[in-house]
């Protein structure tokens, strides 16, 4: 894999950026911590899943830099950060993503990415417009929600490899831009590595109020299963994020471009 530079000398973070968040920073600063044991819905408060499930800001311990440390056992279905809810981005924008970071290890089903509706049952349904997940210990897939039905007809429009473990090889920049054409004529286009891997308009990425989670979010462990605990236990190491309403530019940083 090509090796691209993650920790050079940082420029003086753009004031238009709605989100700069940087390894080491407090979590708030990248957004509210989301965490749930093994059923939907129950909740984990910030600081209270002691080493079973926690985000917080430390020294990732193989590379030795700043960074934000994601750690979910086998039977803990979430942990993800979440920002930008209740109306603050709108239809008919651009927005830009760029999101670096390194995974212990990964397994099917696991989801590294949300754009999440805010209401999932407000009409068309679409619970998550797209999504990043796993179909396989290093495949990657872009997963795109048809609305209607029951808002989870997602379907893979994307995938390519995506390495994980604990060298720098493992560090990985992805790229997002996301137009919000409220007419379901919205454009998405995907970088890996500075390497544009995807683009695509007429598909609906805003049928209501929606906004990014970042994190980690199932490929749990069943209830009861502990055959494989270690293959169930994942840690991720974010070391920058970026969102920006203005410019692709602004978050050229974290996305490889």
């Amino acid at each position: 894999m090509r090796f691209i530079p993650i920790f050079a000398a940082l420029a003086v973070a753009n004031a238009k950026l709605l989100i700069d968040y940087r390894g080491g920073d407090p979590v708030s600063k990248l957004g509210t911590v989301d965490m749930e044991h093994q059923n939907l819905g129950d909740h984990v408060a910030a600081g209270t899943g002691g080493s079973n499930v926690f985000i917080k800001p430390e020294n990732d311990s193989k590379l030795g830099v700043p960074c934000l440390h994601y750690k979910r056992a086998p039977h803990y279905r979430r942990a993800e950060v979440k920002n930008l809810q209740h109306n603050t981005l709108s239809a008919n924008k651009k927005y830009f993503i760029g999101y670096t970071l390194r995974l212990s290890h990964a397994r099917s089903g696991l989801v590294i990415f949300q754009w999440k509706k805010q209401d999932k049952d407000a009409a068309p349904k679409q619970n998550i417009p797209f999504h990043l997940e796993f179909e396989g210990a290093n495949k990657l897939t872009l997963g795109y929600t048809t609305p209607g039905s029951n808002g989870s007809n997602r379907t893979a429009i994307w995938d390519g490899t995506f390495s994980t473990g604990s060298s720098m090889d493992n560090v990985h920049k992805i790229g997002l831009a996301i137009d919000t054409a409220s007419d379901c004529n919205g454009k998405l286009e995907l970088w890996l590595d500075g390497k544009k891997e995807f683009s695509r308009s007429n598909l609906c990425t805003w049928t209501g109020d929606t906004y990014p989670k970042w994190g980690m979010y199932r490929g749990e462990a069943a209830a009861g299963d502990d055959s494989d605990p270690a293959g169930h236990t994942f840690n991720s190491y974010v070391y920058r994020v970026q969102f920006s309403d203005s410019s692709k530019a602004e978050v050229a940083e974290s996305a490889g471009w």
